[in-house]
């Protein structure tokens, strides 16, 4: 399938048919890194971080899981925990 650069304001467009976008599940607004290497160009979509409401996971509080930890440090010991490679 062929596209064509254009000329948009400063900037060259690359236009995504719509059969392409719709089997890689793309939306308005998204927003991508761009990246040139030898042989092209190669697009990876930005993922955002997710802000996390830890009201919605109160109820983690003094679980036997948590040993009374707040969500926030669970997951940071949890983390930190699988990235210890001395870890038995």
């Amino acid at each position: 399938m062929k596209v064509k650069v254009r000329k948009v304001g400063n900037s060259m467009v690359l236009t995504v048919p719509n059969a392409v976008a719709e089997d890689m599940a793309l939306y308005e607004g998204q927003e991508f890194e761009v990246s040139s290497i030898a042989s092209g160009l190669t697009y990876t979509p930005v993922r955002k971080k997710k802000k996390v409401n830890w009201d919605k996971y109160s109820m983690l509080r003094g679980l036997n899981v948590t040993d009374g930890m707040d969500p926030a440090e669970y997951i940071r010991k949890s983390r930190d925990k699988e990235r210890d490679v001395w870890n038995d």
